[in-house]
C-alpha cells in the first residue's frame, strides 16, 4: 500500500515545533510501570504545529471510512458495548488499524520517526530514549455528534497517553480532551479550572495516562483521532532490554513500536 509520504521518514526535530503546556494541581498517581511525575507543572502538552503531515492524516480518515462502510464498532448500540474489549462502558466509534490494509505499517513508521521521538523530547527526565517506548493497541476513533459524541472522565493504566488529531477543527463543533482541573503553565496566577484542549489536524495532545481525562462532547460533525496508549519498556538494572540474552550470544527479535515483533 502506497500511503502519502511512504519512504520519507523525516526525523522529528524538537526545535522545529512548539507546544502549549498545561499544569494540574497535583501529579497523577504512580503508573503501574513505575512512571513518576514529581509535580503537575506543564505535564499536559498540546502541539501548536502539526507533528504528522495533514495529507497523511486525510489518507487515514479516507481509508478508515472506506473500510468502515461495513460498519464501525459502535457502542451506541447497547448490545455491542465491550465486545472488542476496549472498555466495559460505552466508547466512541472505532476501527482497528489491522483491519485497514497498510495502516499498521504507516503507523509503525510514524511511531519510530516522529511520535516516539516527540514524546521523549517532551518528558526527557522520565523517558531515557525514544526506543524505550511501546504502544499498546492501535485504532482510529470517530466522535459522532449524532451518536457517541463524548467519553466520560477516566484514567488509563499507561505511562503516557496522547491523541493525534486527524481532521481539522472546522469539520466539527466542540470536541477535545477534557481535564477536570488545568491551567496554562505560563499563567501561574490563573485558577485551575475544568477545560478541554485540542490540537489542529496532525497535532497531538499528550499527558500522563493516570491523569483523569475524557472526551469533550462533539456538537456537530465528526471528530477523528488516534488515541495512543504508551508504556515504558524498562528494567530495574538500567541496562538495555535483553542484556542477559545478548551476553549469552542469543539473537533477539526486533521489537516494533506497536505490541508485536518484527521477523
Amino acid at each position: 500500500v502506497n500511503w502519502p509520504g511512504k519512504g520519507i521518514d523525516t526525523p522529528y526535530l524538537a526545535d522545529e515545533h512548539t507546544f502549549t503546556r498545561y499544569s494540574v494541581p497535583q501529579p497523577p498517581p504512580l503508573c503501574a510501570r513505575g512512571t513518576i511525575h514529581k509535580n503537575g507543572e506543564g505535564i499536559v502538552c498540546v502541539s501548536d504545529t502539526a507533528i504528522l503531515d495533514p495529507v497523511e492524516c486525510a489518507w487515514v480518515v479516507s481509508e478508515v471510512n472506506r473500510v468502515a462502510e461495513a460498519g464501525w464498532k459502535q457502542d451506541a448500540k447497547k448490545e455491542t458495548i465491550g465486545t472488542d474489549k476496549i472498555w466495559a462502558r460505552p466508547f466512541p466509534d472505532r476501527l482497528w488499524m489491522r483491519e485497514v490494509p497498510g495502516m499498521l505499517n504507516w503507523f509503525e513508521s510514524r511511531l519510530r520517526s516522529r511520535l516516539f521521538p516527540m514524546l521523549q523530547s517532551l518528558y526527557p527526565e522520565i523517558i531515557p530514549k525514544a526506543d524505550d517506548l511501546r504502544c499498546h493497541d492501535a485504532f482510529v476513533v470517530r466522535y459522532d455528534a449524532a451518536g457517541m459524541a463524548d467519553l466520560e472522565m477516566h484514567q488509563d493504566t499507561t505511562s503516557f497517553s496522547f491523541t493525534i488529531a486527524l481532521n481539522d477543527k472546522s469539520d466539527y463543533g466542540g470536541g477535545g480532551t477534557m481535564f477536570p482541573l488545568v491551567r496554562n503553565a505560563l499563567d501561574v496566577q490563573a485558577p485551575f479550572a475544568r477545560s478541554a484542549v485540542a490540537a489542529g489536524v496532525g497535532g497531538v495532545c499528550s499527558f500522563p495516562g493516570q491523569l483523569f481525562h475524557g472526551g469533550y462532547p462533539v456538537t456537530e460533525g465528526y471528530r477523528y483521532i488516534i488515541p495512543l496508549f504508551i508504556y515504558l519498556d524498562l528494567n530495574r538494572s538500567g541496562k538495555d532490554r535483553g542484556h542477559l540474552l545478548k551476553e549469552s550470544g542469543i539473537a533477539l527479535p526486533t521489537l516494533a513500536g506497536v505490541d508485536q515483533y518484527i521477523a
